[in-house]
């Protein structure tokens, strides 16, 4: 089946539903609320991205339950981003394939893309996939709506509604 994959109601919903047709809610699961508990395989950068974003996806009502494979994929593709990135800052964007190490300095050969390319540009991909699904770029942001922001609590208007 080609084309785009259903969006789940709570998506519609959350993006406002323009009215146009009748959503179902009712026949779509429903997963308890809240985050899942991180694994405890998920270290490193992985781990700490962990820790930084889903409070942020909890608070706004973006996670549940059972996005617990989405977010582990999420942190994971997050530090093989970082990663790679790291290597590239090391050891350069290229690499020399078939010469030879003459007196510590590389002679002949040819010049080629560093490996750590393609693992990054990889990376980079499954971020940004796994960002959309959870609103996490300013785009994806347009179309979700999390948890209605607390108003902030004025007494005086408090003291005034109960005079």
């Amino acid at each position: 089946m080609a084309g785009r994959p259903p969006k789940p109601t709570a998506l519609k919903l959350a993006a406002g539903n323009p009215g146009k047709r009748k959503l179902e809610p009712d026949a779509e699961p429903r997963f308890p609320p809240g985050a899942p508990a991180k694994p405890a395989h998920l270290k490193g950068l992985a781990g700490a991205e962990w820790k930084r974003i889903v409070p942020i996806l909890e608070a706004q009502g973006l996670v549940t339950h059972a996005d617990l494979a989405a977010l582990v994929a999420y942190c994971q593709s997050y530090a093989e981003m970082v990663a790679a990135q790291a290597v590239l800052d090391e050891e350069g964007w290229t690499i020399n394939v078939g010469g030879k190490l003459v007196d510590g300095e590389m002679v002949g050969g040819q010049e080629q893309p560093h490996p750590a390319i393609s693992r990054q540009r990889s990376a980079w991909a499954s971020v940004r996939a796994f960002s959309a699904l959870f609103g996490l770029t300013p785009s994806a942001r347009t179309r979700v709506r999390g948890a209605p922001a607390e108003e902030a609590r004025d007494e005086f208007d408090e003291f005034t509604r109960r005079a």
